[in-house]
């Protein structure tokens, strides 16, 4: 054999190999995981930027997400939870009375907004692209799933979304307005 024909040779048998590694990091494969993963409540830090604000306002609370139902619990620097369950979402604020009930079929950017947090941790891949075009980067280590809202009604408001993770985990919410405005949420440590 000649010399030359030796590396020729060695990196044809090694494409299968780089091929079959490059395709193991999907999409598909990212929901799938997500769908399998148990989601316990975390802590969450959530700083929101705004052109309004003089400096962000950083929030903490905790975020659970149990049998379809989607909870976001603010402690500091105000007590206020966000409860979402099918087409309900409850708000319940320390200085108001009575909660505040809301249909989200009512209010077509909160659905698909909602659709966002509900979709991703249930890893339903097919309900985020009936309302988000998806890119994901990265790698199963470190990836990243940007979001654009498909409808318009929607990109009125809402640039884009990056959901952050490593492995079967999701680590962090980026939520980018067309106002500039703008809102990260970190998920922390699984609360015992």
């Amino acid at each position: 054999m000649p010399k030359r024909l030796g590396p020729l040779l060695l990196l044809c048998l090694l494409l299968p190999a780089i091929s079959l590694s490059a395709e193991v990091f999907t999409l598909e494969g990212l929901m799938q995981g997500l769908a399998a993963t148990e989601h316990p409540t975390r802590h969450f830090t959530e700083s929101r930027h705004s052109e309004l604000l003089a400096a962000p306002i950083t929030l903490h609370g905790t975020l659970a997400f149990v049998d379809g139902r989607l909870i976001k619990d603010i402690r500091q620097p105000f007590n206020e939870r966000f409860s979402v369950e099918g087409d309900r979402l409850l708000i319940e604020r320390e200085d108001e009375a009575e909660p505040r009930q809301i249909r989200l079929s009512d209010y077509p950017p909160l659905f698909t907004f909602v659709t966002v947090f509900r979709a991703s941790l249930e890893g339903d891949l097919k309900t985020l692209q009936r309302h988000y075009q998806t890119a994901l980067g990265g790698d199963a280590n470190q990836w990243q799933l940007e979001l654009r809202p498909r409808d318009a009604e929607v990109a009125v408001y809402l640039k884009r979304v990056e959901i952050a993770g490593t492995q079967d985990g999701i680590s962090r919410f980026t939520i980018e307005e067309q106002s500039g405005d703008s809102s990260i949420l970190e998920l922390g440590e699984a609360i015992p």
